[in-house]
């Protein structure tokens, strides 16, 4: 895939489509997935579909930062 800087949401999980493989996983297994910096989401929601498709069970995620929704750093836009 391309570089996601400078993508916005619609762009970023366009860009991340089938971009994971999971090998198969004994069904139902636990997945944790690490994540340094949640921007949109489309990181992990790509690989999380595919810890599913590979037989997870319950997919967790976890990140250490979030970059602030439009919203916030603009409330009059909302």
């Amino acid at each position: 895939p391309a570089a996601q800087a400078g993508l916005g949401r619609r762009a970023r999980r366009a860009n991340l489509r089938d971009a994971f493989e999971v090998d198969a996983l004994p069904p139902g297994t636990p997945v944790c997935l690490f994540d340094d910096v949640l921007t949109t989401g489309a990181t992990l929601r790509e690989l999380a579909r595919a810890a599913r498709a590979a037989g997870a069970g319950r997919v967790t995620a976890v990140v250490l930062a979030r970059t602030p929704a439009r919203a916030e750093l603009r409330p009059d836009i909302a």
